[in-house]
């Protein structure tokens, strides 16, 4: 199954840029269907592919109709696998693009029609013209560039020429094979004066090879923009892996809040509740003064029992920041007497709700699982632990040194030793506990009716 998180915002897909199908001359199972092809894709969690033919277009319509014919089946890139001269290169266009923009680009390169797709079809233009003249149709990225078609056997001036174009996207690497010097990619090499950026792709010419190797890409929806993005951004937006390898980094955090309800607020759901969903990773909300940003920072403090921690930063009781939140949390201000609350929050494979509203009518803490609350009991402050801090919150944590300790001092890191031995001393009561038990019990059972 593709692995295409819920979350809002940027996720990890995986990606490999390089598939051939039936319609390269050198595919190793000239009989395979395109249904078989794409659902191999599918199941090897393939969230896009680009179909990467050797100088034709003619797979592309195939696999889009192939597509529409399975269920999830992973979004089809289509591509091409360009020669000039004797190097490979990798012209990616737009998902919602067809064959037409493959075969616009082959005639840009001036690849005879009768040619295309066969062994002997080549390109008569340098890499760098192919460069120039389609780098702003399609984003470019050099082949397999350890091979023996790879650009890095280019010599003298024209590799550096090449490994510098602005219009070169990436290179894509074939980890089981010897690199070599790394400096021409690296950005060690002055004369190249930049790193570019790894993939890894299968290279597939079979079914069964799709998604061998594929490259982790963080967007926000698997196109040609998220694409040219993640590039752009290098080593922070791709994780090059092989299939089979344990992890994703789409694993979130142990603890995390997924969203936030306000219901009849003064401002903010007013007659329907708000909703406000997290991702697990940064999130960032941006408005202007007055829009609720700083609101929505008080509710999740409020419904996580957070506003002791204004006391101690002014270091005596009933101090001012702790007066001003308790002022903006009053009825007439930011709530309502009606005003209720919660948050739902993630921790250790585990969904809860949180609620406050001012009577205290609704369960505090609810373990959720599927359609039913589970009401439970149990401190929120300790159970959940969450660090947040307001401007004027950090502004008086920078004048006070005190402060800034006790945040160390109560980091889960910092406080580890104390919770291990806690554990121990528990873990000893508990032995002596059952050891009374069985005792007891013996006792019992020698004991007259």
């Amino acid at each position: 199954m593709n692995e295409r998180p819920n979350w809002p915002g940027s996720k990890w897909w995986k990606f490999d840029l390089h598939v051939h199908t039936p319609k390269s001359h050198d595919f190793k199972e000239k009989g395979e269907s395109f249904e078989n092809l794409l659902t191999a894709a599918r199941d090897a969690g393939l969230a896009a592919i680009a179909i990467t033919d050797h100088n034709t277009a003619d797979g592309i319509d195939r696999a889009q109709d192939a597509a529409a014919r399975i269920d999830n089946p992973p979004v089809i890139f289509p591509a091409v696998e360009l020669t000039a001269g004797g190097t490979h290169l990798l012209l990616i266009a737009d998902p919602d693009a067809g064959p037409e923009q493959i075969a616009h680009l082959l005639s840009i390169a001036d690849i005879p029609v009768s040619e295309r797709g066969t062994q002997k079809s080549r390109s008569p233009m340098s890499v760098e013209q192919i460069l120039d003249k389609c780098g702003d149709e399609a984003v470019i990225i050099a082949a397999h560039v350890n091979s023996e078609d790879g650009i890095l056997q280019l010599r003298g001036q024209q590799r550096i020429d090449v490994l510098k174009h602005q219009n070169l996207a990436a290179v894509e690497i074939n980890p089981d094979r010897d690199l070599g010097d790394i400096s021409w990619i690296d950005g060690s090499e002055p004369a190249v004066g930049r790193a570019l950026p790894l993939v890894w792709s299968s290279d597939s010419h079979s079914a069964a090879a799709v998604g061998k190797r594929f490259t982790w890409m963080k967007m926000t929806e698997p196109n040609l923009e998220g694409l040219r993005l993640a590039l752009m951004d290098g080593e922070s937006s791709l994780k090059p892996a092989r299939a089979g390898e344990p992890g994703t980094p789409n694993a979130p955090a142990s603890m995390s809040i997924e969203k936030i309800v306000v219901r009849n607020a003064k401002y903010i759901g007013r007659g329907e509740k708000t909703a406000v969903h997290f991702n697990p990773w940064l999130n960032t909300i941006i408005g202007g003064r007055g829009t609720g940003k700083s609101t929505l920072v008080d509710f999740c403090r409020k419904t996580l029992r957070r506003d002791g921690e204004l006391e101690r930063v002014d270091g005596q009781e009933g101090g001012a920041l702790l007066t001003e939140f308790n002022d903006r949390m009053s009825p007439g201000v930011l709530l309502e007497n009606n005003t209720a609350l919660e948050v739902v929050y993630a921790k250790d494979g585990q969904r809860f709700r949180l609620a406050w509203d001012a009577d205290g009518a609704s369960a505090s803490v609810s373990r959720l699982d599927g359609n039913l609350e589970i009401p439970e009991v149990g401190n929120i402050r300790r159970r959940f632990p969450a660090r947040i801090y307001s401007q004027k919150q950090l502004f008086s944590l920078a004048q006070n040194p005190n402060a800034l300790l006790d945040v160390i001092d109560e980091a889960q890191d910092a406080r580890s030793s104390e919770i291990k031995r806690r554990i121990s001393q528990l873990g000893n009561e508990y032995l002596s506990l059952r050891a009374e038990s069985r005792s007891a019990l013996s006792s019992a059972e020698s004991m007259p009716d």
